[in-house]
């Protein structure tokens, strides 16, 4: 809110003729009560002075109108005033032009006229207008599309220091966007982010660096920058510096600043980063139970948020009382949830969880569900099991030739049980007319594999 109008100001009044014609020292009073946050006070010295033309004044007549300060907002009126400083060539009014336009803001929308308004200000040096500038050009608003046009104007902006233009720089070059691909021009543009503090930046200089994109490899380097990212809280950094840590890739092997490095990026609430963290201390702590036990406890904080890989494994560590007691209900809880993730092992055990349970606790309709489900998703060892299911008519009557289809299928990915089976089922001709062709082709591809009683039936029976 602005504050109370206050006497004396000469709010209102026409400027005194003479000794102070351009109002220097009003304009400045003025300024002043405006840093002040004293609108209403500050309008009062300005706006005569706008309105006798002079630039700065108009400038900050715009802004106030522009945000409400002091005045009920106009946005026209905020435009009418920024126009009028911008045409005596003040490059604040010019770049609060183009952005009115640009936005339809005290006016419609107007490309043409942004454009105009954003080249005079980046004229002036501007850079937020040389951005605004490259930006027009590269989607194509205004008068054209020109991608390499774009390009010199976000290289001179992001040369400035403007990080959007910056990152469009190193992008472009990256992708061979308007202009010919080029790792070594997108790595110094990234380079120049990084050494501006840009932690996204950052990290792209470490992934140059280590997978040698424009650059020749320097894995001390790459960790470097990893680092420097992961100072900043840059999570994916803390992780790929994690993991340099752990193989010794950036000259230096350590497990402790590794664990500490995934602990901070699993903080952050990600179940991918917590997976990666469960992962470090179940991969390096065969054999210590404190280990073992914060593996599990990131995993089932990763589990918890939907990870499928983290679910899988919670259902492992559970059903083989690693971290903790055996528990077999946990296990097939886990299994499930990562089983209706889409998650085709976890599918396959949960089948086979219900297959093997004895007595009433047997569930085969859960069972065949599961190894179902896998089977649809490529798991080669549910195909042959979901197949078996139809060639024996487990809870159903067979059904041979939907028992050769899976079968086949396990075969195809190399079961070696399965190819053996459909050279059989060829040569009887179950659930298919004999094939003397196919039996063959399965026989000898089972033969190949090692498979003994394939090779003997080769020699004897007659294919």
């Amino acid at each position: 809110m602005g504050s109370k109008r206050q006497k004396g100001t000469g709010q209102g009044k026409a400027p005194a003729q003479g000794g102070n014609a351009s109002g220097e020292e009003e304009v400045k009073l003025g300024e002043e009560a405006y840093g002040r946050g004293e609108y209403e006070q500050a309008l009062g010295l300005l706006l005569p002075w706008a309105q006798q033309g002079n630039p700065s004044a108009q400038y900050l007549c715009g802004v106030m109108y522009d945000k409400g300060e002091g005045v009920a907002e106009d946005l026209k009126r905020a435009l009418y005033w920024y126009e009028k400083a911008a045409g005596q060539g003040m490059c604040e009014a010019q770049l609060a032009c183009g952005q009115m336009y640009d936005k339809g803001l005290g006016s419609d929308v107007n490309e043409f006229m942004a454009l105009r308004w954003y080249e005079a200000a980046a004229a002036q040096g501007s850079r937020e207008a040389l951005y605004k500038c490259g930006e027009m050009r590269y989607w194509g608003k205004g008068d054209r599309m020109d991608r390499r046009e774009a390009l010199r104007w976000f290289e001179e902006a992001a040369a400035r220091g403007h990080m959007d233009a910056l990152s469009y720089c190193s992008r472009m070059y990256d992708q061979g966007d308007g202009v010919e691909r080029d790792q070594g021009k997108a790595l110094y543009w990234y380079e120049k982010g990084a050494m501006w503090g840009d932690a996204i930046c950052q990290c792209q200089c470490g992934d140059r660096y280590s997978q040698g994109m424009g650059v020749q490899k320097n894995q001390g380097k790459a960790l470097h920058w990893y680092e420097e990212a992961a100072a900043q809280g840059n999570r994916e950094a803390q992780c790929k510096s994690a993991r340099m840590y752990l193989s010794g890739d950036g000259g230096e092997k350590s497990r402790e600043k590794a664990l500490a490095l995934f602990e901070l990026a699993a903080g952050s609430g990600s179940g991918k980063n917590q997976y990666e963290c469960g992962c470090a201390y179940y991969d390096g702590g065969r054999g210590s139970e404190a280990d073992m036990r914060k593996a599990l406890y990131w995993m089932e904080k990763a589990a918890q948020r939907g990870c499928r890989e983290a679910q899988y494994q919670c259902g492992y560590m559970y059903g083989e009382g690693e971290g903790t007691k055996k528990n077999q209900d946990k296990s097939l809880y886990w299994y499930e949830k990562a089983a209706e993730n889409g998650h085709p092992q976890s599918q396959y055990v949960c089948g086979a969880m219900y297959d093997a349970r004895e007595g009433s606790a047997r569930d085969q309709m859960q069972a065949v569900y599961w190894y179902g489900k896998a089977a649809e998703n490529g798991h080669i060892e549910a195909q042959y099991r979901y197949g078996e299911i139809f060639y024996q008519g487990e809870g159903m009557p067979p059904l041979k030739g939907e028992a050769l289809r899976w079968i086949e299928r396990a075969a195809e990915g190399g079961h070696l049980e399965a190819q053996y089976q459909c050279a059989q089922m060829y040569v009887q001709g179950e659930g298919t007319p004999r094939n003397k062709e196919k039996a063959r082709y399965w026989f000898r591809k089972a033969a190949e594999s090692g498979h003994e009683g394939a090779r003997r039936l080769l020699k004897i029976v007659d294919l």
